[in-house]
Protein backbone atom coordinates (compact mmCIF):
# COMPACT_ATOMS: atom_id res chain seq x y z
CA UNK A 1 0.00 0.00 0.00
CA UNK A 2 1.34 2.85 -1.27
CA UNK A 3 1.93 6.08 1.58
CA UNK A 4 0.84 9.47 0.21
CA UNK A 5 3.65 12.32 0.56
CA UNK A 6 6.33 9.96 1.33
CA UNK A 7 9.93 10.39 0.55
CA UNK A 8 10.20 8.56 -3.01
CA UNK A 9 12.17 5.66 -1.45
CA UNK A 10 9.62 4.23 0.70
CA UNK A 11 7.72 1.97 -1.26
CA UNK A 12 4.53 1.90 0.75
CA UNK A 13 3.48 -0.04 3.83
CA UNK A 14 3.73 -4.13 4.52
CA UNK A 15 1.00 -5.92 7.02
CA UNK A 16 3.90 -8.49 8.84
CA UNK A 17 2.38 -10.70 11.48
CA UNK A 18 -0.27 -7.76 12.59
CA UNK A 19 2.55 -5.12 12.49
CA UNK A 20 2.84 -2.28 9.44
CA UNK A 21 5.90 -1.62 8.02
CA UNK A 22 7.23 1.01 6.21
CA UNK A 23 9.05 -0.44 3.09
CA UNK A 24 12.19 1.07 1.63
CA UNK A 25 14.12 0.57 -1.29
CA UNK A 26 17.57 0.85 -0.31
CA UNK A 27 18.44 0.97 -4.17
CA UNK A 28 16.13 4.33 -4.67
CA UNK A 29 17.57 5.45 -1.08
CA UNK A 30 21.61 4.80 -2.61
CA UNK A 31 21.41 5.72 -5.67
CA UNK A 32 18.11 7.66 -6.68
CA UNK A 33 17.58 4.23 -9.15
CA UNK A 34 14.91 1.85 -9.51
CA UNK A 35 16.16 -1.65 -10.60
CA UNK A 36 12.79 -3.92 -12.08
CA UNK A 37 11.88 -6.98 -9.62
CA UNK A 38 13.21 -10.49 -10.09
CA UNK A 39 13.60 -13.77 -8.64
CA UNK A 40 16.65 -12.45 -6.44
CA UNK A 41 14.16 -9.28 -5.03
CA UNK A 42 13.98 -9.38 -1.27
CA UNK A 43 12.24 -7.59 1.27
CA UNK A 44 14.69 -7.79 4.76
CA UNK A 45 12.76 -7.15 7.93
CA UNK A 46 15.21 -4.68 10.38
CA UNK A 47 15.11 -3.72 13.43
CA UNK A 48 15.59 0.11 14.02
CA UNK A 49 15.60 0.35 17.40
CA UNK A 50 12.32 0.03 18.76
CA UNK A 51 11.04 0.06 15.16
CA UNK A 52 10.96 -2.47 11.90
CA UNK A 53 11.31 -2.32 8.44
CA UNK A 54 11.01 -4.06 5.42
CA UNK A 55 14.54 -2.90 3.38
CA UNK A 56 13.93 -4.16 -0.43
CA UNK A 57 16.90 -5.06 -1.98
CA UNK A 58 18.00 -6.41 -5.43
CA UNK A 59 19.53 -9.76 -3.59
CA UNK A 60 21.17 -11.67 -0.99
CA UNK A 61 24.06 -13.07 -1.45
CA UNK A 62 24.83 -14.70 2.19
CA UNK A 63 24.15 -13.89 5.60
CA UNK A 64 26.59 -13.22 8.08
CA UNK A 65 27.13 -12.76 12.02
CA UNK A 66 30.05 -10.16 12.15
CA UNK A 67 31.86 -9.74 15.94
CA UNK A 68 32.02 -6.05 16.84
CA UNK A 69 36.04 -6.78 16.85
CA UNK A 70 36.26 -7.77 13.22
CA UNK A 71 34.60 -4.94 11.85
CA UNK A 72 37.66 -1.65 11.03
CA UNK A 73 36.77 2.02 10.57
CA UNK A 74 35.72 2.66 6.95
CA UNK A 75 38.84 4.58 4.93
CA UNK A 76 39.46 7.96 5.36
CA UNK A 77 37.69 9.39 2.35
CA UNK A 78 34.31 7.81 3.76
CA UNK A 79 35.14 9.34 7.00
CA UNK A 80 35.47 12.61 5.56
CA UNK A 81 31.40 12.85 5.83
CA UNK A 82 31.08 12.17 2.24
CA UNK A 83 29.09 8.59 3.13
CA UNK A 84 28.06 9.04 6.50
CA UNK A 85 25.77 5.64 6.11
CA UNK A 86 28.80 3.42 6.43
CA UNK A 87 29.81 2.16 9.38
CA UNK A 88 32.75 0.44 8.70
CA UNK A 89 34.59 -2.17 6.35
CA UNK A 90 35.32 -6.15 7.49
CA UNK A 91 36.68 -9.36 5.90
CA UNK A 92 39.58 -10.10 3.97
CA UNK A 93 40.87 -7.51 1.43
CA UNK A 94 39.71 -9.78 -1.02
CA UNK A 95 36.23 -10.35 -0.10
CA UNK A 96 35.42 -6.79 1.57
CA UNK A 97 32.62 -6.00 3.11
CA UNK A 98 30.76 -2.58 3.55
CA UNK A 99 28.74 -2.24 6.06
CA UNK A 100 25.55 0.42 6.56
CA UNK A 101 24.38 2.18 9.08
CA UNK A 102 20.51 1.41 8.31
CA UNK A 103 19.30 3.96 11.03
CA UNK A 104 21.60 6.72 9.93
CA UNK A 105 20.12 5.79 6.37
CA UNK A 106 16.89 6.19 6.86
CA UNK A 107 16.72 8.46 10.25
CA UNK A 108 15.52 11.62 8.85
CA UNK A 109 12.88 10.82 6.36
CA UNK A 110 11.63 7.71 7.39
CA UNK A 111 11.29 9.45 11.02
CA UNK A 112 9.23 11.95 9.87
CA UNK A 113 7.00 9.81 8.08
CA UNK A 114 6.66 7.64 11.03
CA UNK A 115 5.71 10.62 13.11
CA UNK A 116 2.78 11.69 10.02
CA UNK A 117 1.97 15.38 10.12
CA UNK A 118 3.14 17.95 12.87
CA UNK A 119 0.96 20.92 14.04
CA UNK A 120 2.37 23.96 12.99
Amino acid sequence: MPIPHAPAFVEGVLHLRGSMLPVVDLRRRLLGQVAPETKRTRLLVCRLGTRRVAVRVDRVAEVLRIRKGDIKPAPALMAAGRTPFVVGVCGPPERLRLLLDLKALLRSELDRELRGPTAG
